[in-house]
């Protein structure tokens, strides 16, 4: 019941500084302010209190996944190819070893068979 009380006091007048570093861009604290608030949403159970968190925090989740999204649509065109290059290259290279370890693992069974 305590934390209900916190989330009451979060969403009071007295901490409206605190919601709009929530939603700022450009503060280095405010993951860890996200982290901090998702942890509480974890502790509480299903109740009012619960709503109101979650939906602040999925508003501002939202918020700013649309806002790096639209970064990444203004980058030049360069970059966008460079980053879908090494993309590619990445995702390869997990394939690679998903099939290695797949191979690795099937020559396991068949020795432990003989």
């Amino acid at each position: 019941m305590e934390i209900d009380k916190l989330v009451q006091l979060l969403e009071s007048p007295v901490f409206l500084q605190l919601r709009m570093h929530l939603i700022s861009t450009g503060e280095e604290n405010q993951p860890r302010l996200l982290e901090a608030l998702y942890g509480l949403l974890m502790l509480l159970p299903q109740s009012s209190a619960y709503d109101v968190l979650q939906k602040r925090l999925s508003a501002a989740s939202s918020m700013h996944m649309a806002l790096h999204a639209l970064s990444i649509t203004n980058l030049p065109e360069s970059k966008q190819s460079n980053d879908q290059s090494s993309e590619i290259e990445l995702l390869n290279h997990f394939i690679s070893v998903q099939v290695r370890r797949s191979k690795a693992q099937d020559s396991l069974i068949r020795q432990r068979q003989i």
